[in-house]
């Protein structure tokens, strides 16, 4: 595998850093579509595609900035709808057996009242062109999850990770936020496709064969490295195909997030997906 960027999308600039393999910058932020339902592309032209349910909202305000010193970022929010949803789409990686990516998110609107856990929402998706008959296509699926308040910062975020050996067909791993005074992240991970038992056993470095799941979860400030993840598990997820289409804004939403939060904007910026190297800040 090669170690170049398979998509560089600054999500606050969306599409200025990421409309080739290696990324580019504009000057200016693009406009972001409004239109309800699915748009092809999406995200100001650097996705895909994007969805916007009748009651979602995505926005690339102009006033700016974004959450890394870039012009402007991506906010979305979500109704009180049970389907309600909202999210841009990213079908460049092609079958991936190794899947890096990075982004950051802003969640100072949401934290002050994001206090139980069952308060939670998809972030980020990845899925796979197929998935073992028994389970989903779901490669990774990140979840924000409330608890704690300001005071005392305990929000999650929740991974679940493909994996054979469970019934469910996936593995979860909960990290809780650090303490942040913008209450603004920085997410990465590391995921490798390979057979292994599930046993919790960290795999850092990765394993040249064998499942792997490596993640940090840091301050937007703070400094992160390859070799020092928050943690890691191994996994069997040799049955998936390899990771092929990425999703990023905020979908399935609890009835206590959409009771508690609906409307309420969440902030993401610099997606980045990679093959080999590491993101970081």
């Amino acid at each position: 595998m090669k170690s170049f960027k398979m998509k560089a999308l600054a999500v606050a600039v969306l599409g200025l850093a990421g409309l080739g393999v290696m990324g580019s910058a504009m000057a200016v932020c693009p406009v972001a579509n409004t239109t309800k339902g699915t748009i092809t592309p999406g995200g100001g032209g650097a996705w895909t595609s994007q969805f916007i349910a009748t009651d979602a909202t995505l926005d690339i305000p102009a006033a700016g900035p974004g959450l890394n010193g870039t012009a402007c970022a991506l906010s979305v929010s979500i109704g009180a709808l049970s389907n309600s949803r909202v999210f841009v789409q990213d079908s460049s990686p092609q079958n991936e057996p190794r899947y890096r990516a990075r982004f950051y998110v802003s969640l100072a609107n949401l934290f002050s009242s994001f206090t139980v856990s069952n308060q939670t929402g998809i972030v980020f998706r990845a899925n796979d062109t197929t998935g073992p008959a028994a389970f989903t296509s779901d490669e990774l699926v990140m979840r924000i999850a409330g608890g704690g308040s300001v005071a005392t910062p305990a929000p999650t975020v929740r991974f679940f990770v493909s994996d054979s050996n469970p019934a469910s067909g996936a593995t979860q791993v909960v990290a809780a936020l650090p303490a942040s005074a913008t209450h603004v992240y920085r997410i990465e991970f590391d995921l490798q496709l390979g057979a292994a038992a599930t046993s919790g056993t960290a795999c850092n470095p990765t394993p040249a064969t064998g499942g792997c799941f490596r993640y940090w979860v840091t301050d937007a400030a703070a400094a992160s490295t390859d070799a020092a993840p928050t943690g890691s598990i191994t996994v069997n997820n040799a049955a998936w195909s390899g990771a092929k289409t990425a999703f990023l804004g905020l979908t399935t939403g609890t009835g206590a997030y959409r009771t508690n939060h609906a409307g309420t904007v969440l902030i993401l910026d610099e997606f980045d997906s990679r093959r080999q190297t590491f993101i970081g800040q």
